[in-house]
């Protein structure tokens, strides 16, 4: 079983019903004791990368979960690294979670990094940091 978070673009907020999808792609969510559909249009899935940041807090003790769609910060304080401070969005493709640089020129495999990165924000919440 996947886990996975829904975005809804009419209402701008994540969705709070109980959500699942099914095997051919459906998302499905429960209301008010009835199974209803809901619009691939105006929903976004992410999906979980299996991993957690490496910020701990109260509410996340193990680190906040990373999702498609996270805006993530390199927290690496190596000396000459070159890639030290690098800014990028969570992206799945080809069967392999990624990192794609705010600017879209630069993109690396989310395991290179998992150690040392920080959910700072998602695309849905800040939308203004997804190149034009």
């Amino acid at each position: 079983m996947r886990k996975f978070r829904v975005w809804c673009k009419d209402r701008n907020e994540w969705e709070s019903h109980s959500t699942c999808l099914r095997s051919d792609g459906q998302l499905l969510h429960l209301d008010n004791g009835r199974i209803m559909p809901l619009g691939k249009d105006n929903h976004v899935v992410e999906f979980y990368t299996g991993l957690h940041d490496s910020k701990r807090t109260a509410e996340y003790p193990e680190g906040q979960p990373i999702y498609e769609g996270d805006v993530v910060r390199r927290t690496c304080d190596l000396v000459g690294a070159e890639d030290d401070g690098f800014i990028g969005i969570v992206k799945y493709q080809c069967a392999a979670f990624y990192l794609e640089s705010l600017d879209g020129k630069d993109g690396r495999y989310l395991w290179d990094d998992v150690q040392e990165l920080e959910v700072i924000c998602n695309i849905h919440d800040n939308p203004e940091l997804i190149a034009g």
